[in-house]
């Protein structure tokens, strides 16, 4: 059985070699980094079995333009480079396929930011 690391390490794989340019992180951002813009993965509970399935959330954060103020031009950007690499990768071990994605505010970053919603299915 697989624990849902495989499947954002399986993501952070794909992201990481996808050239976006911008720093990716599992689970949460360091606090002692700022950049403009950049990727955060986490996942939701993985079930067990021959077909192990996770929700993973990939949130593209992006620094508003002024206050409040969303890029939403360089959000659009990002996330529509993170669907054409994630959605529908098919390996001999791993599935991916877009479940939802929405915009959020992140007002103590000054930021917001794209959750895109990833269906990871993994075969043992």
């Amino acid at each position: 059985m697989k624990t849902s690391d495989i499947a954002i390490d399986t993501v952070f794989t794909i992201l990481a070699a996808g050239g976006l340019g911008i720093p990716i992180y599992k689970y949460t951002k360091p606090t002692y980094t700022t950049p403009d813009d950049f990727i955060v993965l986490n996942t939701l509970p993985i079930n067990f079995g021959v077909l192990q399935q996770c929700r993973v959330n990939v949130n593209i954060h992006c620094k508003d333009l002024a206050e409040g103020v969303m890029d939403i031009d360089r959000l659009k950007t990002l996330t529509a480079s993170v669907v054409t690499l994630l959605d529908d990768v098919s390996g001999t071990k791993y599935m991916s396929d877009m479940e939802s994605q929405e915009y959020h505010r992140e007002e103590q970053l000054q930021c917001h930011y794209s959750n895109v919603r990833f269906n990871v299915k993994l075969i043992n």
